[in-house]
């Protein structure tokens, strides 16, 4: 194997791949989506902000399950089929957490 000095560390498109191949400086590009990390770790910093990303942590935990029960592929042809794949995969999950609280915990509709 031939070891050379140039050193890159690549993310994101191939632009700057021959600039990077013909500096000896190791070359960091951002990614697409470095704004957004960069935006969710300044929400961390206040009350309020941390307050917002555990409402998305519930969120995103129950979207995750749902997830794991369908798969990663779309099982029908169509997209009418598949809303109705998803919402009946989002009422099982309702259901699990219902049965999940303790009894008497329920509020009536």
């Amino acid at each position: 194997m031939q070891e050379t000095s140039t050193r890159m560390w690549h993310v994101g498109s191939c632009l700057f791949a021959a600039y990077a191949a013909a500096s000896l400086v190791p070359v960091a590009l951002l990614g697409a989506d470095e704004a957004l990390l960069v935006e969710l770790r300044q929400r961390q910093q206040t009350p309020h902000g941390r307050a917002r990303l555990r409402e998305r942590t519930k969120v995103e935990h129950s979207l995750a399950r749902i997830g794991y029960w369908q798969g990663r592929r779309a099982r029908y042809l169509g997209p009418r089929k598949n809303l109705f794949d998803l919402r009946h995969a989002a009422v099982v999950h309702n259901l699990h957490v219902i049965a999940r609280q303790p009894p008497g915990s329920q509020k009536a509709t």
